[in-house]
């Protein structure tokens, strides 16, 4: 009786995994100051991304064919990497766009016209308060670039030139 019991649960346990929503997006981020800054993974990029119409607007607007105005569908892409910011490829910084080029600079050089010193990790992406964007902790480069996306992103959908 007690094995019919346990295989008994044990199949309701695994009916109720079946039916859950798989790969379901955290809690968005929110923006300004936080007791512990947001991380740079995938899941916490795309869940403040898709967690705001106006990013999905961007998203839609310029990125339509890789489908990150989805949760699911961006954790996928940038599990992989970060897309180009197709809005700044021709940008006069040389960086064609590319945020992953973006951080490596930042890791050199800082960011002098913003007095931001080179940048080692973790580094703490902190916004100023007119701008208020979610505070993201980057532990690597990787993590840097999907941060730039998601706040250039963020901006952009504020009206804020990028």
């Amino acid at each position: 009786m007690r094995k019919l019991l346990l295989v008994g649960g044990l199949v309701v346990v695994a009916l109720a995994m079946l039916v859950a929503p798989a790969g379901a997006a955290p809690k968005p981020v929110q923006p300004g100051p936080q007791h512990r800054p947001t991380p740079g993974a995938p899941a916490q990029v795309c869940a403040y991304m898709t967690g705001n119409p106006g990013i999905v607007a961007y998203l839609d607007q310029y990125y339509a064919d890789l489908h990150i105005d989805t949760f699911a569908g961006c954790v996928k892409v940038f599990a992989k990497g970060t897309p180009i910011v197709v809005d700044e490829i021709s940008a006069p910084d040389g960086f064609g766009g590319d945020a992953y080029q973006r951080c490596a600079y930042l890791e050199q050089n800082g960011d002098p016209d913003f007095g931001i010193p080179p940048i080692t990790y973790p580094f703490l992406f902190e916004e100023p308060p007119f701008l208020p964007l979610p505070w993201f902790t980057g532990a690597n480069r990787a993590e840097c670039s999907r941060i730039l996306f998601a706040l250039h992103a963020g901006a952009v959908a504020m009206g804020v030139p990028g």
